[in-house]
């Protein structure tokens, strides 16, 4: 397991425990290593345009943090897909809220293996289209997880429609389908 995979669970792993647990779970087939396109597997050396900024993704955690900044090697970039618009957009703020308390915690007590954590923030507008786009512009920039989306036919066709084939880890934290 790569340094970067590792990295990226126990940040998420962090990251969960703010935001709560959730029961929905969707698996790579057994023994089958996802196919990752070759611009998604290069990381953040790999980014196509339009850049970092795109769709719903309009947000960069921690605040101040530059474009350049987030997509060094000195950051472990992540996503995250919640609704801050839309059916589920009044649960949206404070699950932001909770990934802005959980990077500031992980950056103050020295980041992850000595890289700053940064999350870009994307509105997955309580749709499973928006949210499918969303993860796959975060996949396109090489993020090894994102946080969210909320609900558990959002994040099944986000998952099925966007991530699985890019090898992205996704963790809701209010999916609860059976």
């Amino acid at each position: 397991m790569s340094r970067s995979r590792i990295a990226s669970g126990i940040a998420l792993t962090a990251l969960a425990a703010g935001l709560g647990g959730c029961s929905l779970v969707l698996g790579f087939d057994e023994g089958a290593a996802p196919s990752v396109p070759a611009d998604v597997a290069g990381g953040a050396d790999a980014v196509a345009s339009p850049g970092l900024f795109a769709g719903t993704c309009t947000e960069l955690l921690p605040v101040g943090l530059t474009e350049a900044e987030a997509l060094s090697d000195e950051t472990l970039l992540l996503g995250s897909v919640l609704p801050l618009s839309g059916e589920l957009g009044p649960y949206g703020p404070g699950m932001r809220d909770a990934v802005h308390l959980a990077v500031q915690e992980i950056n103050q007590s020295g980041g992850i293996f000595g890289r700053e954590l940064a999350v870009l923030s994307c509105d997955s507008a309580t749709s499973p289209e928006t949210a499918t786009e969303a993860t796959l512009h975060l996949a396109g920039l090489g993020v090894p997880a994102i946080i969210g989306p909320a609900g558990s036919t959002i994040t099944i066709e986000a998952f099925q429609n966007a991530a699985h084939d890019a090898g992205v880890l996704l963790i809701s934290p209010s999916a609860t389908s059976p």
